[in-house]
């Protein structure tokens, strides 16, 4: 198949959301940078879990290409992503300025050597919850970090989730960044552990009032920073269960539990962005 004159075998779905991202009048570019990763893509070799943790056979996913356009927040460039197996919609601060759409494609123009790729929200939302990705993203930028902020191509389902993580930690290194961190909320801070326990690129986790993954999933952490963040009246995932993965994760690890706050987290939103922005600028941090 050839990327730039056929689209993918799935159609893409649209993903409703706050995000202003979602809201561009600005047309797609044309489809740039193919694949290098071939028929057999070297992340199609895991055996990616399914959502009760249980290992099938290696999921084949091709990327084709990339597709970018202006949307709402002028620090930002829009992205969607074209794989074999539909559109994955992003958002990318690439910690510098004043460089073109074709530079950040091409990888060009860039100096961030440190970035984060926040993983998908259930709802799609590019923002995160209560709009934590999309701030945080934007402080870390003026620290010269990449951010990236993926939407979702399949809500709840744990191997697409973590491909799409995986994807977007290639992004990155495409582009030169060499220590990269995950972050995820609720469903998406397992998606972000099991995606760290399947690449050595990742230099550590954050996890916002996370589900847990498997135990050989938090154990294959050790030697990598874990940040957990929970609100204590949390009544969709219980505080707990950020116990849990604490009491069974090796150092280095540190747990917050934040009082009077739930699940969506809109109370603590200045407090996790700056947390944050502070433990992902931590040198733990850079020392896989």
């Amino acid at each position: 198949m050839n990327p730039h004159t056929e689209p993918p075998s799935e159609s893409p779905r649209e993903s409703p959301s706050a995000s202003p991202l979602y809201h561009s009048e600005n047309p797609w570019s044309e489809l740039l940078e193919p694949t290098l990763w071939g028929q057999e893509t070297p992340h199609s070799d895991h055996e990616i879990p399914d959502a009760n943790g249980k290992m099938g056979p290696p999921y084949h996913f091709q990327w084709l290409g990339t597709q970018s356009r202006r949307g709402g927040d002028a620090r930002s460039i829009e992205l969607r992503f074209v794989t074999s197996k539909g559109f994955l919609e992003a958002a990318f601060h690439p910690g510098t300025a004043e460089i073109s759409d074709d530079q950040i494609l091409e990888g060009e123009g860039l100096t961030a050597t440190h970035g984060v790729v926040f993983a998908g929200e259930l709802d799609g939302d590019l923002g995160g919850p209560a709009g934590i990705y999309a701030q945080a993203s934007r402080q870390l930028q003026r620290e010269n970090f990449a951010a990236l902020r993926l939407g979702t191509r399949e809500r709840g389902h744990l191997s697409h989730c973590v491909l799409d993580v995986l994807l977007g930690i290639e992004f990155l290194q495409r582009r030169g960044v060499t220590h990269i961190a995950l972050v995820g909320h609720s469903f998406g801070g397992a998606v972000a552990m099991t995606a760290a326990a399947h690449t050595p690129e990742v230099s550590a986790v954050a996890a916002l009032a996370t589900q847990p993954p498997t135990i050989e999933v938090i154990q294959s952490l050790a030697g990598r920073p874990l940040l957990l963040l929970h609100g204590q009246d949390d009544d969709e995932i219980s505080p707990l269960n950020s116990r849990y993965v604490y009491a069974m994760a090796e150092k280095p690890k540190e747990i917050v539990l934040l009082p009077n706050v739930r699940h969506d987290l809109t109370p603590a939103r200045a407090e996790i962005v700056q947390k944050l922005a502070q433990w992902l600028q931590n040198p733990l941090c850079d020392a896989r």
